[in-house]
C-alpha cells in the first residue's frame, strides 16, 4: 500500500498540488475606481449652505430679515463668527443685503438666476445641462411622491396639504415672488406627505436647482392659474386616494414647468443673445402663456 506524504496537497484531478504562492494581479488605478475629488468645506460653508437653502426655496422671501447672528449660532449650533462668515459668502451671491444701523440686519434680497455676478443669459447658458438633468429627476421623482401621498398621507399631511394649496390660490394675483413662495412650499407639503423622507429631501434638492431658471421666467398670471387648476387636480388624487390621478395629474404639472425652462433654455443658445436677455425678465407677460410655468 502506497502511503501519502501528508504535507503534500494531491488534487483530485490527479495533476499537480497548486502553487503555494498565488498569482499576482494588477494594481487597480485611481481611474479604474472612478474617484471623484474630495472637497474639504469649512464650517461657514455648511451653514451658508443651509441658508441658501432656504432662500432657494422661498421658505424666506424678498425683504424679509433674518433672525440675528447669536440666534443664527444657536440654531445652526455654531459660532456667531462662522454665522458671519456664511452670511458675507451669501451676500457676495446676491441673496441678501447685510445692513448696518438700528434697523440692520441680513435681509433677503430674492432668488438671482444666478448669483456670482454672472449675467442671467451667461449664467443659464452654463447651467443648461445640469438644468435638464434636474428637471429629468423631477419627473421622476414627483408623479411617485403624489401617488405614494394618495395612499399614505395621514390626516395630519391632507390638513397641512389643503392649506398650502389654498395658498397658493389666495396668491393668484400676487407678485410672481410671492405666488412662487406658496407654489414651493405646496411641493414641499406634498413630498413630505408621501412617508418617504428620502423622496421628500430629494425633491427639495432639485426644486433648490431648479429655482435661478424658475425666477427666470416672464411673469404672467396665465400660468398663476393654470397652476392653481393643476394643483387642484393633484389634491383631489391624493385626497380620494386616488394614486393613479395623482401621478397623472402631478405628471402633467411636471411638464408644464419642464416645457416652459426647456423653451427658455432653446431661446439661450440662439445666436441672438441681446433679444434673449430682454425676455429673462420682461416688464409685460408674453403674448403666449405657454411660455411661462410656475413650479
Amino acid at each position: 500500500m502506497r502511503r501519502t506524504n501528508p504535507s503534500t496537497k494531491v488534487t483530485s484531478s490527479g495533476g499537480d498540488p497548486p502553487s503555494a504562492t498565488p498569482s499576482r494581479r494588477a494594481a487597480l488605478t485611481p481611474a479604474a475606481l472612478g474617484l471623484d475629488p474630495v472637497l474639504a468645506r469649512r464650517t461657514h460653508e455648511y451653514a451658508a449652505a443651509e441658508l441658501r437653502r432656504l432662500i432657494l426655496l422661498r421658505v424666506v422671501n424678498p425683504g424679509e430679515r433674518l433672525p440675528n447672528e447669536l440666534e443664527l449660532a444657536e440654531a445652526l449650533d455654531v459660532s456667531h463668527v462662522t454665522v458671519r462668515a456664511a452670511l458675507r459668502e451669501l451676500e457676495r451671491d446676491d441673496l441678501l443685503e447685510i445692513r448696518r444701523g438700528r434697523h440692520g440686519g441680513a435681509y433677503i434680497t430674492g432668488v438671482p438666476v444666478l448669483g456670482g455676478g454672472a449675467s442671467p443669459v451667461g449664467a443659464l447658458k452654463q447651467r443648461a445641462d445640469a438644468l435638464r438633468h434636474a428637471l429629468e429627476l423631477r419627473r421622476l421623482l414627483e408623479p411617485e411622491a403624489a401617488a405614494l401621498a394618495a395612499s399614505r398621507a395621514a390626516p395630519r399631511d391632507l390638513v397641512r396639504l389643503r392649506r398650502a394649496h389654498k395658498l397658493v390660490a389666495d396668491r393668484e394675483e400676487a407678485d410672481d415672488s410671492s405666488f412662487m413662495a406658496a407654489d414651493t412650499a405646496f411641493h414641499l407639503e406634498l413630498a413630505r406627505a408621501s412617508g418617504n423622507p428620502q423622496i421628500a429631501r430629494s425633491i427639495e434638492q432639485v426644486l433648490s436647482e431648479l429655482a435661478p431658471a424658475l425666477q427666470a421666467l416672464p411673469e404672467s398670471g396665465a400660468w398663476h392659474n393654470r397652476s392653481i387648476v393643476e394643483h387642484e387636480q393633484i389634491v383631489g388624487g391624493v385626497l380620494g386616494g386616488d394614486g393613479a390621478s395623482a401621478r397623472d395629474a402631478m405628471g402633467t404639472h411636471v411638464d408644464s414647468t419642464e416645457r416652459a425652462i426647456e423653451v427658455l433654455l432653446q431661446g439661450l443658445i440662439r445666436p441672438s443673445s441681446a433679444g434673449m436677455a430682454r425676455r429673462v425678465r420682461p416688464s409685460k407677460a408674453p403674448a403666449n402663456a405657454d411660455g411661462s410655468a410656475s413650479g
